[in-house]
C-alpha cells in the first residue's frame, strides 16, 4: 500500500515536469504561428501551396489552421490527401 507522503512526492515531481515543459510549449506554439503566417502569405500571393514532409510533421494540423484562417477571409479551400480512406 502506498503511503500518502509518497503519492504527494510523486505528484510534486510530475507537477515540476509539467511546469518545466510550459516554456517549451509556448515556444513551439509561437514557432508554429510564425510558420503559419509564412505559409498564409505564400498562399495569398500564389494561390497554390504544397507541403511534403515526414509523418507527424503536423501537415494536417497546419492545413486545418490555414483552412480556418482562409475561410474567415472568404476563400473556398480544399485539402487533398492521397491517403484518405
Amino acid at each position: 500500500m502506498l503511503c500518502l507522503s509518497h503519492i504527494l512526492f510523486k505528484m510534486q515531481e510530475i507537477l515540476k515536469l509539467l511546469i518545466q515543459s510550459i516554456p517549451q510549449a509556448k515556444e513551439k506554439v509561437f514557432l508554429r504561428q510564425v510558420e503559419k503566417d509564412k505559409y498564409l502569405s505564400v498562399i495569398l500571393e500564389r494561390k497554390a501551396f504544397l507541403v511534403v514532409a515526414d509523418a507527424d510533421f503536423g501537415k494536417t494540423t497546419m492545413a486545418i489552421a490555414l483552412r480556418d484562417e482562409l475561410k474567415v477571409r472568404g476563400y473556398a479551400v480544399a485539402i487533398a490527401s492521397p491517403f484518405a480512406s
